[in-house]
């Protein structure tokens, strides 16, 4: 299949010719559903999340769904982007980075991710909040919503759109041809959801980042946090290449994010060197209690306290400003989601749109999935976010892919999981039939 085949508009009249793809693939998915390309070409006149249309000669970054048989426009990226975004590298050694990475089929079989979000860092100014006039910024696209968001923004307190850049993570220096089994593991910035994300950058993006140096940041679930420890400054190519290997990583649920520190941390740092930190969502692991020096062959030390490092206690108290604290919201939110009425999956059927009905113990954001198995596949047949902005009733709405409203006007049913999840808390699923052809 030609995916830059491009629609036919205006700027380009004739369907097969006249992309002018640059490079090569920015990225595709693990299961090969999405494939983000840049062109030339105007493949297609529809807008951007932001308004914006694709404008003949320009970086235009495009998405091509091979569910919904569909393209998409990203965003006119800039030309003074490295040719790494556009293309040069491969999927995952790129300054671009498609989730989730990994996935498995109805069967279980590993099949690859579908990465419908896409994050990257441009120095276009693809969101009416970047006025920053060419800087590098960070930004989420979610090809299921339609969102495009910039990460690299500033938090409470913070400041942004100054003379400052982002650091690319393109994997260019000496390892830019490495890629095996650890694709997914290998200098991961973003988890799976693409609800966490790291970067790094010199802007003081918070309230306590006063120093003016290099520093590595967290994005999670749409809030910003400067990791401690890590201010820096490079002078020589040596040290840049160090701070491209040495960026922080993130694991696959976005739970736990590793990085360099120089400052002492933790009370068993006992120097002033490099060391390795891992910052978790809902604190790190129980402090051992702190004894006296003890002689090796006195009974007195016996039931001191020492050997208490496996214990539940932790270190109470607030967290400093500015830290890394990946959720600060307190309790994981209790949801509920209503099963469907006949006459909601009826409505469903005709519209194309399931509303779905929630009742949740406190305000946040939640995800909704559905499945299905068409054609002996099964697929996900719809995607959408919302925040809740209260406790109780709520809802989400939730348009099911073209090839889902195919299946049901051709008269078949269509049994569906609905899978809700919250920002923090236990994921909730129902199913239901939808009744073919209920016009």
């Amino acid at each position: 299949m030609q995916v830059s085949a491009g629609e036919a508009n205006a700027a380009h009249p004739e369907v097969g010719s006249g992309a002018g793809v640059a490079t090569g693939t920015v990225a595709i998915s693990g299961d090969g559903s999405h494939v983000y390309f840049v062109a030339d070409g105007v493949l297609t006149d529809a807008p951007n999340p932001e308004g914006a249309v694709a404008v003949a000669g320009q970086r235009n970054l495009f998405v091509w769904d091979a569910e919904e048989e569909s393209l998409g426009f990203v965003g006119a990226l800039a030309s003074s982007d490295y040719g790494y975004l556009w293309g040069q590298n491969g999927t995952f050694k790129n300054e671009a980075y498609p989730v989730p990475a990994v996935g498995t089929d109805g069967e279980g079989v590993e099949v690859g991710g579908d990465g419908h979000v896409l994050v990257f860092a441009s120095k276009a100014s693809l969101t009416g909040d970047d006025t920053d006039g060419g800087r590098a910024d960070v930004y989420r696209y979610d090809a299921d919503s339609g969102d495009l968001q910039r990460i690299s923004i500033a938090g409470v307190g913070g400041s942004d759109n100054g003379p400052f850049d982002v650091m690319g993570r393109t994997s260019n220096l000496r390892d830019g041809s490495r890629i095996g089994t650890d694709f997914a593991e290998y200098k991961r910035w973003v988890s799976e959801d693409g609800e966490t994300i790291a970067f790094q950058t010199d802007e003081g993006l918070v309230a306590g980042d006063t120093n003016g140096l290099f520093d590595d940041y967290l994005w999670r679930d749409g809030e910003v946090y400067r990791l401690p420890g890590t201010a820096r400054t490079f002078t020589s190519l040596r040290e840049t290449y160090t701070r491209i290997v040495h960026a922080p990583a993130v694991s696959h649920d976005g739970s736990s994010v590793a990085f360099e520190a120089i400052d002492q941390l933790l009370p068993q740092d006992g120097d002033v060197v490099v060391d390795i930190y891992v910052a978790r969502v809902d604190g790190g692991f129980a402090q051992p209690i702190a004894v006296g020096d003890c002689p090796v062959l006195s009974d007195g030390c016996q039931g001191s306290g020492a050997g208490t490092v496996g214990s539940e206690r932790r270190t109470a108290g607030p967290p400093a400003s500015g830290n890394a604290v990946a959720d600060r919201r307190g309790r994981p939110m209790s949801l509920a989601v209503e099963r469907l009425s006949a006459a909601a999956r009826r409505s469903a059927a005709r519209s194309g749109v399931l509303r779905i009905r929630l009742r949740a113990s406190r305000a946040g954001r939640v995800t909704v999935a559905v499945r299905a198995r068409i054609a002996g596949h099964r697929r996900r047949v719809g995607r959408a976010r919302a925040t809740l902005q209260s406790a109780g009733a709520g809802g989400v709405s939730v348009r099911l892919t073209r090839t889902a409203r195919r299946h049901l006007r051709k008269g078949s049913d269509l049994r569906v999981a609905i899978r809700v999840r919250p920002a923090a808390g236990k994921a909730k699923t129902v199913t239901a039939i939808l009744p073919g052809d209920s016009r």
